[in-house]
């Protein structure tokens, strides 16, 4: 029986009246049932569907016939029938199991299966099983994330081969952290080296120091040695040791006009800051005590005594003198101090006649000591600076002036002090007391130098046709010296401040 509709032939055999109708709903039903069933799953069908009929035919039993066996023996037949029959497709895709190759027979009362769900149905509670699973799968991940990441705990490997690669791997971590602070460590050691490095080289650079010190520099010291000591307080001349001037050159903030002169130079690194008409010539007026000092150190005894002539007050009518009158009598250390203190013109008189025995003899010796120095562009007529037109010299070679007055310590010990008092004996025998301020503004507090540069020496010089100049040897906080002039202002306050611009940049 190949067609599950014979079943419905089969069942109008039976020879009961009642049971026409309802046997003809239970047929309808168990035909529409077998013909949802594909041709090639119908074994594995047929056994529900004979158990969903015998579960409707237990139903109705009581109201069709008492003998029910008959009926069961009927479907047992038909059950039967498909089974055996020849012309039922086989089933290529999977073999039954043996345990379900026969049908069992079926009991009465026996707990019929639900209708068996459709290919569609089953795909479709399948798909909404994996997607439900797939749903709680992702579910329950966040939440494990979420509970790992509240609590900071890692969990921890199960299997041998999970918990070989974490120590590998904890490993490998501890490794890269340690090289990291290795390195770190190497880094902060150079860095302290170069920071350590840059500290002393500045320290040196700097001489030593990193704020202004009490006594910032000697510059006796500097400049002096055994052998000066050994020779009258010279030492051999710096001849090339200098600082050496081929043009001019500007500076930042100069104040200086067109036509004055002036420089400043770094003693220290022989450099030139600034540079006006240094080789043109100019009137050194009292600048010219510079030369008429050294020689007096270099040639006389400081302690002789000198009695002051007539010849050394016949000078210019108000030029600066001491006050001396015929017959005082003097050491030449105290006519040193009158010279370079307070720029007393009988001062130099009185000393030129007593080193060179005349004026002329000493004037002589001047520019003889003025050509051993370099000084190319200078000529001296007197020993005070009094105008000559043949009385002249250069802003260059006042430098090496008073480059050269640097080797004789006495000669800068003098020269910076704010004033000198001079106690000595009158011609008629009485003591007399003068004092005498110093001419340079810095040294008396008229006028102040930039901070952090102070006045070693130097010399004023004032006259109607040189102007109001200065020379100075200076140093900055830190002991470096400086050479700076300028020449030709036309006020004691402009000479100041246009020498300040120039001091300024030695802080810079």
């Amino acid at each position: 029986m190949s067609d599950p509709r014979d079943m419905k032939n089969l069942l109008d055999k039976i020879p009961v009246d009642k049971i026409k109708k309802v046997s003809a709903d239970v047929m309808e039903k168990a035909t529409e049932t077998i013909q949802e069933i594909p041709m090639d799953n119908i074994k594995d069908k047929a056994k529900t569907t004979g158990k969903k009929v015998v579960k409707k035919v237990q139903e109705v039993k009581n109201d069709i016939w008492d003998d029910e066996n008959e009926i069961l023996k009927i479907i047992e037949a038909g059950l039967a029938s498909f089974k055996e029959s020849p012309d039922e497709p086989e089933d290529k895709t999977e073999a039954a199991p043996e345990s379900e190759a026969k049908m069992p027979a079926i009991e009465v009362g026996a707990e019929i299966p639900e209708k068996a769900e459709t290919p569609k149905e089953k795909k479709a509670r399948l798909k909404a099983e994996k997607k439900a699973a797939k749903e709680a799968a992702k579910k329950k991940k966040a939440e494990e994330k979420a509970a790992k990441k509240k609590s900071g705990i890692t969990a921890v490997p199960t299997t041998a081969a999970t918990t070989t690669n974490s120590r590998e791997t904890k490993l490998a971590k501890e490794k890269k952290k340690r090289k990291k602070i290795v390195a770190t460590i190497l880094l902060l050691l150079l860095m302290f080296c170069m920071v350590g490095g840059g500290v002393t080289y500045i320290y040196y650079l700097r001489g030593k120091a990193f704020e202004t010190p009490d006594h910032p520099f000697d510059i006796i010291a500097e400049f002096s040695s055994p052998i000066i000591s050994g020779s009258r307080q010279r030492a051999t001349t710096f001849a090339s040791d200098i600082c050496i001037l081929e043009t001019n050159v500007d500076l930042d903030g100069a104040l200086l006009e067109n036509t004055q002169k002036g420089l400043l130079f770094d003693m220290g690194n022989k450099e030139v800051l600034y540079a006006h008409g240094g080789f043109e010539k100019v009137y050194p007026a009292s600048i010219t005590k510079i030369m008429t000092g050294m020689l007096a150190l270099k040639y006389g005894n400081l302690s002789d005594t000198i009695v002051i002539t007539e010849e050394h007050l016949r000078l210019e009518e108000a030029s600066q003198v001491c006050g001396f009158r015929p017959g005082d009598v003097v050491t030449l250390e105290q006519l040193l101090n009158a010279l370079l203190v307070y720029s007393g013109n009988d001062a130099a008189a009185a000393i030129a006649e007593h080193v060179g025995g005349t004026t002329e003899n000493f004037v002589k010796m001047m520019n003889q000591y003025a050509a051993e120095l370099g000084c190319t562009g200078t000529h001296f007529m007197n020993p005070h600076g009094l105008h000559d037109e043949n009385h002249y010299t250069t802003c260059y070679d006042i430098y090496l002036m008073l480059k050269e007055a640097l080797n004789y310590p006495q000669f800068i010990a003098i020269s910076k002090q704010p004033y000198y008092t001079m106690y000595f004996t009158r011609g008629d025998g009485s003591e007399k007391s003068i004092y005498l301020e110093a001419t340079d503004h810095y040294l008396t507090g008229a006028a102040n130098t930039p901070k952090g540069v102070s006045v070693l020496g130097g010399k004023t010089g004032t006259t109607s046709l040189a102007g109001n100049c200065l020379a100075l040897l200076c140093q900055d906080a830190y002991g470096k010296p400086y050479c700076s002039i300028v020449m030709g202002a036309k006020t004691k306050d402009v000479l100041y401040e246009q020498m300040n611009s120039l001091l300024i940049a030695i802080r810079q």
